[in-house]
């Protein structure tokens, strides 16, 4: 198991996600809307197989940890699930709108490093 800190700065503040209309959680919660962006993108017909069962692990991972008000940024995933997660990111198909995007590089950044360590070590 490989620990995320979801927690990332993306350098906004927080408290215009706050907001009644638009509440959100914490940069957690950003990190999440950014992979799952990602995923939708690679994936717009749908998964099915093996593919959807990871996508169902990772996303009840991040439910849980967005679940907790914000008072736990860490989810544990497995080396396959970061696999998952960074080949949507390196898709060349997977489009974010334009307003968005340095702030989907502070994740994809991020996750690129994710297991690195691991990798390194091997």
């Amino acid at each position: 198991m490989i620990k995320f800190d979801t927690a990332l700065d993306y350098n906004i503040p927080m408290e215009e996600y706050a907001k009644e209309d638009n509440k959100i959680n914490g940069p957690q919660e950003l990190t999440y809307n950014y992979i799952t962006m990602a995923i939708n993108g690679k994936y717009a017909q749908g998964l099915s197989g093996q593919k959807k069962r990871v996508w169902g692990r990772i996303q009840r991972k991040f439910d849980i940890m967005v679940d907790g008000n914000g008072k736990d940024t860490i989810v544990e995933l497995e080396e396959s699930e970061i696999d998952f997660i960074k080949s949507a990111f390196n898709d060349d198909s997977v489009k974010f709108p334009v307003s968005i995007a340095k702030y989907v590089m502070v994740a994809e950044d991020a996750i690129m490093e994710l297991g690195k360590v691991v990798e390194d070590k091997k």
